[in-house]
């Protein structure tokens, strides 16, 4: 029963993509929960699993023989044009592929990964500052093209290089990691110490 409702989510969470871009027209759309759904429910289901054996190795041999597919579809679409079927189906085919790493990572044998991965301290810190991350890079791209316009808009040279699919790229991501671990240890933790006081 439990399985079929992780199952579910991942068909609502395509079906709410598919309204929202499809339908409607919505880009937002792609950020609301529902749209996330498929996300959510893959990661629930590999938790679920995890606490049921059978439930386990049923479920990893079925990620072993999807992930190949799910590779190559990724691949397809970073060499390809993209299908439009893409924009239904992307949240769910990183997932599948982002759930399969995490597995092999935690369950590794091999002292190396685990100091590449487990132990490395960049790893370690964008894992605090991750839930800042999914808050706000939604909020640092509409702020960061917003004064892009706003202030080099009338200069054509400086826009060009402000608008630059790279550039853009990576300074975004400088921004999203400064704020980030700004709200981290001045909002975020802070918050988190106030626990103690409710217990």
């Amino acid at each position: 029963m439990a399985e079929a409702c992780f199952f579910a989510g991942i068909g609502i969470g395509i079906f709410s993509m598919i309204l929202a871009i499809g339908l409607f027209r919505n880009e937002f759309g792609r950020v609301l929960l529902s749209s996330c759904m498929n996300a959510f429910a893959v990661g629930g289901l590999y938790a679920y699993a995890s606490e049921h054996a059978t439930i386990k190795k049923i479920f990893l041999r079925t990620l072993n023989r999807v992930v190949p597919v799910a590779i190559l579809v990724y691949l397809y679409w970073i060499f390809f044009p993209r299908h439009y079927l893409y924009s239904y189906t992307f949240r769910t085919v990183d997932s599948i592929i982002s759930i399969w790493m995490i597995h092999k990572i935690i369950h590794n044998k091999s002292a190396r990964i685990e100091k590449i991965f487990i132990e490395n301290k960049v790893l370690t810190t964008i894992g605090k500052i991750s839930y800042g991350i999914y808050l706000y890079h939604f909020a640092v791209h509409f702020c960061y093209t917003y004064i892009r316009v706003k202030l080099f808009g009338g200069y054509p040279g400086i826009n060009e290089v402000l608008s630059n699919f790279y550039f853009v790229y990576f300074m975004e991501l400088a921004l999203l990691f400064i704020v980030s671990y700004c709200s981290f240890y001045l909002l975020e933790q802070p918050i988190m110490k106030l626990k103690r006081k409710f217990r």
